[in-house]
């Protein structure tokens, strides 16, 4: 029970984990680069120099901006597809479950299965509502699909 409590306490927190690093590469891709052209003027003269080793070089704020960007997306993407499965364990069948699916793979109907084991239609009735809560079903197809 602790460790489904620890996922739960994760999940909460995920989006605070994940805003983080996402803040971070927006700020470094929106930061004001330098100039690499400067304008000096004086009275009827105006001389624009390009610094042509500043232009030369990679903006690697922009390129760190966007890698943690495109990683916090990609992360996200992935704990949201192993989401279900981690958040929600399937539960298991009880033994008499189990039999009782068993025969429903086989094409029972719950008079039979009654017969078969002794019961009553209504507790059949009752695995048979059990387990399509357990398997997340409405009805006898969908269980088999």
């Amino acid at each position: 029970m602790k460790k489904i409590s620890n996922i739960v306490t994760f999940y909460k927190h995920k989006l605070l984990i994940l805003f983080i690093p996402l803040l971070l590469g927006v700020f470094l891709l929106l930061k004001p680069q330098k100039s690499n052209i400067s304008n000096y003027s004086s009275k009827n003269v105006t001389v624009t120099v390009i610094d042509v080793e500043k232009a030369q070089k990679l903006p690697i704020d922009k390129i760190i901006g966007g890698v943690l960007i495109l990683s916090t997306i990609f992360v996200y993407l992935i704990l949201k597809k192993n989401e279900n499965s981690i958040s929600h364990p399937q539960i298991e069948l009880t033994v008499q479950e189990k039999r009782v699916y068993d025969l429903l793979k086989k094409g029972c109907s719950n008079k039979e299965i009654a017969e078969k084991f002794n019961i009553s239609v209504s507790t059949v009735k009752t695995h048979v509502n059990n387990i399509f809560k357990k398997k997340k079903v409405s009805s006898r197809n969908e269980l088999f699909e």
